[in-house]
């Protein structure tokens, strides 16, 4: 959902409660039924918020919605780093001898 839907979604709210006022008839319930159609990812932002009208609702669902869009395009930037490597280090790197480089100085030194 992005800002400009959350517009969309606004205003079909508001066509439906003209259709169906008794399902919204206090503005507990306006607001209550408001929060219900955003999107998942910010609900129980705007639910905690405790708007108490309707304007705040939107208000914050439009920021909230924003918010998570961005969030979004960083993710998908910026790989994630774990800071451990899946290659595994080759002796040469890490200084250590392998049994096979320590076999092979034993029979060259001793002839």
């Amino acid at each position: 959902m992005v800002g400009v839907e959350v517009d969309k979604y606004t205003a079909r709210f508001h066509d439906l409660t003209r259709m169906v006022p008794h399902m919204v008839s206090t503005v507990e319930k306006l607001i209550d039924r408001y929060i219900w159609g955003v999107i998942p990812e910010i609900r129980r932002d705007v639910t905690s918020s405790n708007p108490t009208t309707l304007q705040a609702a939107v208000g914050m669902a439009y920021r909230l919605t924003n918010d998570v869009i961005r969030s979004s395009e960083l993710t998908r930037r910026r790989p994630k780093e774990t800071g451990r490597s899946t290659k595994k280090p080759s002796p040469k790197s890490t200084g250590q001898e392998t049994t096979s480089s320590w076999k092979l100085r034993s029979n060259n030194s001793g002839a």
